[in-house]
């Protein structure tokens, strides 16, 4: 490897190494990634790493757009993740496939329509500006720890129906969960047992006295043959709703305020015209994409783009490098505003499609529109990489930021 000003190349040695060893979990991963995603889409789209027992990479857009948009033959029933999480109950509605995945994501689709998430735009506001109001008076914050992980916990308390400080708890279990890479089996186990404890006792007490909250939706809701969910099936879709809701908004939050600071023309222009929140939370989106690398398995033998993969393969979807794709998007590498149409894959695609999309990206616009305002000059002073966890997801683990102090808008 060797840097040509800002540019890294790769030699044809790393290349190989790359294509042979690649390890989405890897602690350097971060390191000159986007090199690594331009050396992958364009020597080898198709490529197959021997790490976690051996999975097929796939870092093209397009490729991954048609595996996508066939969940018959790439399913998701045998786990979405490489290596699987060490929690002992699959998710679900994501690690399930046909009429069963259909009857499961019904349960959510009530809660998080584009227009049931704007009614909660009051709400995610009320909890914006109060989080602003702990640290506005001192000029200086780690926005990761004292904004952008406790505000999903807060918002989304609401729609499972238990209190603000709650969901922060359960942000930090699901995050314990999703990066064992950080910490020990031992934290990780409890963790897990901990979340699964939580998750049973909020599962009983919905049955108890059912309201009109998404716990009390899970419990009652019957298939179409008449029957209620399992336990099993209960304790799945809530730690899927606890997991996707929490862990993957809270990276799209710390990355909004790492890239606006990187690129001071979208802050002009944002400050001059906030209107483009929405845009700049979806090139944020693109560009540093939360949920990173999910995985699929092969259902029967097929070839993608000449390459033959044969039945319980398992497929990484380099979402990040299909997101950086030129042949998909001009100027990959700049933030821009000004995209007539930004199809990126962070929520991916099809029937499989993020159901909770709408109210993350509610939280970020309403988060930077708050920012912009009230904050307008934070500076990144102390600058950390992104880590990508175990379960695929990208984001920060801390983010400096100093700003001219100013008043809190609380009572």
């Amino acid at each position: 490897m060797r840097n040509v000003g800002w540019w890294v190349v790769l030699s044809a040695t790393d290349i190989a190494e790359l294509e042979e060893h690649f390890d989405h979990t890897a602690e350097d991963y971060a390191v000159d990634v986007l090199e690594r995603y331009r050396a992958l889409r364009s020597r080898c789209p198709v490529a197959h790493s021997d790490r976690h027992g051996g999975f097929w990479v796939i870092s093209k857009y397009d490729t991954i757009i048609k595996i996508l948009r066939q969940p018959d033959i790439f399913i998701s029933g045998e786990g979405i993740m490489i290596p699987p999480l060490p929690f002992p109950v699959r998710g679900i509605p994501t690690e399930s496939d046909g009429a069963l995945h259909t009857d499961y994501r019904a349960v959510f689709m009530p809660y998080l329509t584009p227009g049931a998430v704007a009614g909660y735009e009051p709400v995610v506001r009320q909890r914006t500006t109060a989080l602003l109001d702990t640290f506005i008076e001192d000029g200086r914050a780690d926005f990761v720890a004292q904004f952008a992980k406790r505000l999903p916990g807060q918002v989304v308390a609401g729609f499972f129906g238990f209190d603000p400080e709650d969901g922060e708890r359960c942000y930090e279990w699901s995050a314990t969960i999703l990066a064992p890479g950080e910490g020990d089996s031992a934290a990780v186990a409890d963790a897990a047992q901990q979340l699964a404890v939580f998750i049973s006792d909020a599962l009983s007490r919905a049955r108890a006295n059912p309201s009109d909250d998404l716990i009390s939706a899970i419990v009652t809701h019957k298939n179409p043959e008449g029957k209620h969910f399992s336990e099993e099936e209960c304790v799945g879709l809530l730690f899927t709703a606890i997991g996707g809701a929490l862990e993957t908004t809270v990276s799209g939050l710390s990355s909004t305020l790492m890239l606006v600071d990187r690129f001071p023309n979208v802050r002009a222009e944002l400050i001059a015209d906030l209107s483009l929140a929405g845009r700049a939370v979806e090139e944020v989106l693109r560009m540093e994409s939360p949920v990173h690398s999910p995985s699929r398995t092969v259902a029967r033998d097929v070839v993608v783009d000449g390459v033959q993969l044969r039945k319980g393969d398992r497929v990484l979807l380099l979402f990040g490098a299909g997101n950086y794709d030129d042949e998909k998007f001009a100027d990959p590498e700049e933030f821009s505003l000004h995209r007539a149409h930004n199809p990126h894959l962070t929520f991916g695609h099809g029937v499989h499609r993020c159901v909770g999309a709408p109210l993350a990206q509610l939280e970020m616009r309403i988060a930077l529109e708050e920012v912009i305002r009230r904050i307008p000059d934070f500076r990144v002073c102390a600058k950390t990489g992104p880590s990508v966890h175990a379960g695929g997801t990208w984001g920060l683990s801390s983010l400096e930021i100093e700003f001219t102090p100013g008043p809190k808008l609380g009572a």
